[in-house]
């Protein structure tokens, strides 16, 4: 849920940077944060929650909001693959210090080594992060921002179509309208966002006010 708020707090950091953000990217992005609540549900939106663990995940989806907004005036890579290593570089070394720190080192199972996890692992690790990734940094440098990020609204109902499909789980009717309003989120944003897009590049026309000539020096 926290991390669906990213949508409304990229609206936000656009507006305090003096964009004017269309209406419907505006209320596109409220609903969509309402339908998430709804797939969510009461069971993910407290449930056993500890203070710090909602610092924590506000904290990451506050950077990952202002991170995504200033890259666009940042000097990156051209090459998103290249942004994404020095990404998962530095992240996973801030990880691997915490760890280390925390005591986790000595806490490793050998259960973990085995071919199971170690192929889940590898699949995070390419699919998850360089793949996904490399996607969403070449994203943010050729589509609308508030366009890239409603990819936060369509994560729960991949997890939903999954357990539908996977474990036969059914969905209640509160989900099924949630990801109705997420759906209809996404696609009120994209159209918005892709006409402004569109608007913007488009050439202006040349004035048609005639050029003055030069006085004739025969007259």
């Amino acid at each position: 849920m926290i991390a669906g708020s990213v949508p409304l707090q990229i609206v936000a950091w656009r507006t305090l940077a003096g964009e004017q953000v269309a209406r419907g990217t505006v209320l596109a992005a409220a609903v969509g944060l309402v339908g998430l609540a709804l797939v969510v549900g009461p069971d993910g939106l407290g449930g056993g929650s500890v203070a710090v663990g909602l610092l924590v995940m506000l904290a990451a989806s506050l950077s990952w909001s202002r991170g995504s907004f200033v890259s666009r005036r940042l000097s990156l890579p051209a090459d998103p693959f290249v942004a994404t290593v020095y990404a998962m570089l530095g992240g996973g070394l801030v990880l691997v210090g915490a760890a280390l720190v925390a005591g986790e080192a000595g806490q490793i199972d050998r259960a973990a080594l085995q071919p199971g996890p170690l192929a889940a692992w590898a699949y995070l690790a390419v699919v998850g992060s360089v793949v996904g990734f490399s996607a969403y940094a070449w994203l943010l440098g050729n589509a609308p921002i508030s366009q890239v990020v409603t990819h936060q609204y369509v994560n729960p109902l991949v997890a939903v179509v999954l357990g539908a499909v996977v474990l036969h789980e059914r969905p209640g009717i509160a989900t099924l309208a949630g990801a109705a309003l997420i759906v209809g989120a996404v696609v009120v944003t994209a159209r918005h966002e892709g006409r402004v897009a569109r608007d913007s590049a488009m050439p202006r026309p040349v004035s048609a006010v005639p050029r003055e000539t030069r006085a004739d020096p025969s007259a």
